[in-house]
């Protein structure tokens, strides 16, 4: 009979017999071209499926295949045989059983310490009262007022700021929200963990191994550039990767601002940071980025990972010119940008070109020391499809200074 009606009789799919001859496991006999398979290739693959449901891999399955064609016991020998090969794997899978209860045991132990640690470590993130002299109405650039508020350990859990041209902003469970801010859906809502583990699982491995590098240059780089009493801002934080890796050498007395406009995101690197018991000052915005509440020349590092990309898929606009008005005559620019091809047709497509990146960043007076271009990516994943729409790509990451 021929593959389909192999399958089909065998409960196997076309793949699975294929694979199965590949691996030598069902040897059919090839006549013009077409694969023909005889009532023997039916008596193993139902040995197959019979070792399969024993726990044997197939590679073993192919060793005892092996003896049956090559020898063709007769049935004492056969019975003999097979009774070894039942004893032998079922004395390996009670030495797995064992093994896999000492790690049950094990694994409970550690959830357990844990789960304890959780528990103790707990702190009010909010927005700390020495970052209100930060804070200015993005229309008509006056500072905001605290008119209420409810305040633990210099942190405004929440409360209402105003400005004198008739916007107002809340501050609620920590996090300053812009009232023009548009929140987007997020379907982890607050979990960040389901999120990563979703994230690595839907995208191509090659493509985070790229990432991995790049996240590593761009660290390594900006270890040495915060220095006491900096301001941090970190344009499309996400669930916190830059933050996350560079938490440890934050001083004291810096602030770090980490704006998003997907607030669920935000709630859930504030969790995050309250399980860490954090002491570092953090203000989380939920804002659009043409409206950061934030005054002009107040940001002495910018953080641009992946937010301008982001952006520019949608304006015209490179992102750095319309937030230029908070950096100052000495801020530091660490950024990740995408090269692709795929936006070349529209109208802000320039914005993925690497001579137009260049030339943005230089045209802000920034002097570029430090830079590369990653290996090219053709494949990425669900999570980058709507920034690469597979399409082969390249990140260009640099390190800019202004010098005043």
């Amino acid at each position: 009979m021929k593959i389909g009606k192999f399958a089909v009789d065998n409960n196997l799919t076309l793949d699975t017999v294929r694979h199965y001859m590949d691996l030598g496991l069902l040897i059919p006999e090839k006549k013009d071209g077409y694969y023909y398979f005889d009532e023997k290739c039916s008596e193993d693959a139902h040995e197959i499926i019979s070792l399969k449901e024993h726990g044997f891999k197939l590679s073993e399955i192919l060793d005892i295949l092996y003896i049956k064609r090559l020898t063709n016991p007769i049935l004492y020998e056969k019975n003999k045989y097979y009774m070894n090969i039942y004893q032998n794997k079922h004395e390996q899978v009670i030495k797995e059983i064992n093994i896999l209860k000492d790690i049950e045991c094990r694994l409970k132990d550690k959830i357990q310490v844990l789960s304890d640690k959780e528990f103790h470590l707990k702190h009010n993130v909010g927005v700390d009262i020495s970052a209100i002299k930060l804070l200015a109405c993005p229309s008509c650039k006056s500072d905001l007022a605290l008119l209420k508020g409810d305040i633990k350990e210099n942190q405004i859990i929440s409360g209402v700021l105003k400005c004198k041209c008739g916007r107002v902003f809340q501050i609620e469970d920590g996090i300053l929200i812009s009232d023009n801010s548009v929140h987007m859906k997020n379907p982890f809502e607050d979990n960040s963990d389901d999120f990563f583990q979703s994230y690595f699982k839907e995208t191509n491995t090659e493509y985070i191994q790229t990432l991995m590098k790049d996240f590593k240059w761009l660290f390594n780089r900006i270890e040495n550039e915060i220095l006491e009493n900096e301001v941090l801002l970190d344009l499309g934080v996400g669930y916190g990767i830059v933050l996350r890796k560079i938490y440890n050498i934050l001083l004291s007395n810096n602030i770090y601002i980490a704006v998003d406009h997907n607030l669920s995101i935000l709630r859930s690197l504030k969790n995050m940071l309250e399980r860490i018991d954090c002491k570092k000052k953090v203000l989380l915005i939920c804002s659009d980025f043409l409206d950061i509440p934030i005054k002009n020349n107040s940001i002495d590092i910018v953080i641009d990972v992946g937010g301008t990309s982001v952006y520019n898929t949608k304006n015209n606009k490179f992102l750095l010119q319309h937030i230029d008005r908070l950096a100052n005559k000495k801020t530091t620019l660490l950024g990740l940008y995408v090269i692709s091809n795929s936006f070349i047709e529209k109208s802000y497509g320039n914005n993925f070109v690497l001579n137009t990146i260049k030339s943005a960043i230089k045209g802000l007076n920034y002097n570029i020391f430090d830079d590369r271009i990653s290996k090219t990516i053709s494949n990425t994943g669900k999570y980058e499809s709507k920034l690469l729409k597979n399409e082969k790509s390249n990140n260009y990451l640099c390190l800019a200074k202004r010098q005043g």
